[in-house]
């Protein structure tokens, strides 16, 4: 098996970077010249999943990963909290494929999204691959940009846009729209449908009843009161709003005790029952063998669909949701607009009428393919549970090497989808020929600051007027460092100091960098505390030069690299401004290139890796904070 630093340069290879991937467009591209027109059919998927607020510096790319970014160096100071990933679909061919991920806070704005997905079809087009719908759920950031959309193409009907002459369907993920009808449901009390009235008590009284004797596996605590991350499961939506649910509503009807409210528990089980035929009608089966005829099927000329989606489409023009106390319908519900079912139909027509479709597989309408890829992010690692934007980026990169085979734990939120990656990226990473791994120096080279050590001959320096002056300098600098707050420094030089001088033999570059004998001087004490043997040194005491170079850079650091510290090209950026405006003239002329380029380096690194622990620090005292009070609430019997 490969070593760890192996696959960790396989990784880097394999250059994937905020905004659409150009490495994967290329290679749809070449793809898209051995499909066929049917199979280049497609959608996007675009979804967001949330990150932990974590700052990282990539060495790789030289750049603080888990800043807000949007591609094409539009990166800001946010820090991100979101990763948004757009993912192409196949409708025909069975298959999938991230184009393009962003890390925003928060949400993404309404107006970029818009842009984003339009810049994103046209890219698809371009490849060779005809785009015919989004999918996506109903956050309204997303219904924003497609509205937006809709506004920009001039589109007369609610359920597609134009885009360079061309028709878009607008699809929102069934799944989601079903999780939303559940919870209305339950926040509400009372859905009225087709002149028909369900209760959630009922749902809730059956509960109890299963509990006590029935002990069905469909209507347990969990469904019925779903709390936190519960509340976010598709399949415990499906799960109570299903047949199975009202063929149970209907035996309670018929029970002795419930005489009474048989009618009302009658028309919550039909309610329940038209809804799970709702969702099978707009789903599909997910395989051969889960294709039941009638009830669960693909599309095709004779299909029951066309007259179900007729049908559903004018009862979902009834649907609305009550409050079961005052009878007050509740507002804002977007669940219920019936988009969907419209774009189904003309999608069918398009398809079967233009493309000679025979068969449309509704499961190629929803993302559960990308829901799924979210899933395998989060098992990639033990850590990725909550995982940061490096984390992120660097699961990604896995996943799609190993062609999304990362087994999905039964707590899934959808069903395994059947979607076979389309590229083929260890073609990229692993060529023909034998592979050789790329040496990998301690900083990726830079666009825009690109430092060589040629670089540092033309470079001024402050140089020191004469001895006397020196003596002068050194005296102030020794004096400045006897201070407690600046032992630090002095320690952090030592450090400095002995990385530096690893294999050197110059005598010239000793002296300049360390003092080899130190006598007993109170700038040194928070190093010889450190001592292992109080009657020899093993520890490195760095020049009074070095010392102030350091604290020099630091402040250099502070007052002009933090300000853009988001920005790509960090750490060469740094190096630049610390060279500009520290003295360097006392390092060993005869290797003043090599030391500087070193030098500089390191202490570009430790200030940006401080910079990050720092921030970091903060983050994980707010999530303690904040998780010893979600815990007090809970224990007090409060939701938050």
């Amino acid at each position: 098996m490969p070593s760890i630093r192996t696959l960790q340069t396989v990784l880097e290879n394999m250059k994937m970077d905020t905004g659409i991937d150009s490495m994967s467009m290329h290679q749809l591209k070449k793809k898209a010249e051995s499909l066929s027109d049917k199979d280049k059919t497609c959608v996007i998927l675009f979804d967001e999943i949330a990150l932990k607020k974590r700052l990282i510096y990539n060495v790789a790319t030289d750049k603080i990963d888990g800043y807000e970014d949007l591609g094409d160096d539009k990166r800001s100071e946010k820090i991100a909290d979101h990763a948004s990933v757009i993912m192409l679909q196949g409708v025909h061919k069975s298959m999938k494929q991230p184009i393009a991920h962003y890390f925003v806070k928060g949400t993404i704005a309404t107006d970029k999204l818009a842009i984003i997905i339009k810049d994103t079809i046209r890219a698809v087009t371009e490849a060779g691959y005809e785009v015919i719908a989004t999918v996506c759920d109903q956050g309204p950031t997303n219904m924003g940009s497609l509205n937006l959309l809709k506004t920009w193409g001039n589109s007369a009907e609610p359920h597609y846009f134009f885009l360079d002459g061309k028709k878009v369907f607008i699809i929102y993920d069934v799944p989601h729209l079903f999780k939303s009808i559940r919870n209305n449901f339950m926040q509400g009390g009372e859905l009225v449908m087709d002149n028909k009235k369900g209760k959630w008590a009922h749902l809730i009284k059956l509960e109890e009843r299963n509990r006590i004797s029935l002990h069905f596996k469909k209507n347990t605590k969990l469904h019925v009161n779903p709390r936190f991350r519960a509340k976010m499961r598709v399949k415990l939506a499906a799960q109570i709003l299903s047949n199975t649910v009202a063929a149970i509503l209907k035996l309670q009807a018929d029970s002795v005790e419930n005489q009474g409210e048989r009618p009302e528990i009658l028309q919550t089980a039909h309610i329940v029952e038209e809804l799970d035929q709702l969702f099978d009608c707009t789903n599909g089966p997910a395989s051969k063998s889960d294709i039941k005829r009638n009830i669960r099927q693909n599309v095709s000329k004779n299909s029951f669909h066309h007259r179900r989606w007729i049908e559903f489409k004018s009862k979902i023009k009834t649907l609305h949701f009550l409050k079961s106390d005052s009878q007050l319908r509740l507002r804002n519900i977007r669940c219920v607009n019936g988009i969907t079912l419209s774009s189904l139909q003309d999608i069918w027509h398009y398809l079967h009428l233009v493309k000679k479709f025979k068969y449309m597989n509704l499961r190629q309408f929803n993302q559960d393919a990308l829901e799924n890829l979210f899933g395998q992010i989060r098992q990639h690692c033990l850590t990725n549970r909550n995982p940061t934007c490096h984390h992120f980026t660097c699961a990604l990169k896995s996943t799609i090497l190993t062609r999304l085979s990362a087994p999905l734990s039964r707590g899934s939120n959808c069903q395994r989808d059947n979607n076979e990656i389309i590229i083929d990226f260890q073609e990229i990473v692993f060529p023909n020929k034998k592979y050789q791994p790329v040496k990998q120096t301690e900083s990726a080279a830079s666009e825009d600051y690109d430092i060589k050590i040629d670089d540092f001959q033309d470079v001024p320096v402050l140089h020191l007027a004469d001895n006397i002056e020196q003596q002068n300098y050194l005296a102030d600098i020794e004096e400045k460092f006897k201070k407690f707050e600046k032992q630090p420094t002095v320690y952090v030089s030592g450090y400095l100091a002995s990385v530096l001088l690893k294999g050197v033999d110059c005598l010239k570059c000793i002296v300049a960098m360390k003092v080899s004998y130190p006598q007993p001087n109170t700038i040194y004490n928070y190093i010889a505390l450190r001592e292992w043997w109080t009657d020899k040194s093993s520890l490195t005491y760095p020049s009074l030069q070095l010392c102030q170079a350091i604290d020099d850079a630091t402040s250099i650091f502070d007052e002009k690299v933090k300000s853009n510290i988001f920005a790509k090209n960090i750490c060469s950026y740094s190096k630049i401004e610390i060279l500009a405006n520290i003295d360097l003239s006392w390092i060993c002329e005869e290797h003043k290139n090599v030391m500087i380029e070193k030098l500089l380096q390191r202490v570009s690194l430790l200030l940006i890796r401080n910079h990050c622990n720092l921030i970091n620090q903060l983050f994980a005292l707010s999530e303690e904070a904040s998780a010893d009070a979600i815990k007090k609430a809970q224990q007090q019997g409060v939701a938050k």
